[in-house]
């Protein structure tokens, strides 16, 4: 199909939920750098939702941590998206 920067998406994601959340997060995160807030993600996520989920998914797997508890919601939906809970898998 045409590209609109969405992604082939599992079957428990709906399209909807992935745009409104996406969307929200990167429009808050875009924020907070504004405000030059520290923040979880390299600023550089901030000029555009693409840049956005490229540099939240390599957190995911580098440094899920932070990206867990700065950005919960977007971490719950990428562990459904890449089929991964790379916090679950750190040394305790």
């Amino acid at each position: 199909g045409v590209a609109d920067g969405v992604p082939l998406l599992p079957a428990d994601i709906a399209r909807d939920e992935w745009v409104t959340l996406l969307g929200r997060e990167y429009e808050d995160f875009a924020r907070r750098v504004a405000a030059a807030e520290d923040t979880a993600l390299d600023p550089y996520a901030a000029q555009s939702e693409e840049e956005f989920f490229a540099v939240a998914s390599e957190a995911f797997f580098v440094a899920p941590t932070l990206l867990q508890t700065q950005h919960p919601d977007l971490y719950a939906l990428f562990r459904r998206f890449y089929r991964q809970d790379p916090v679950a898998e750190l040394p305790g």
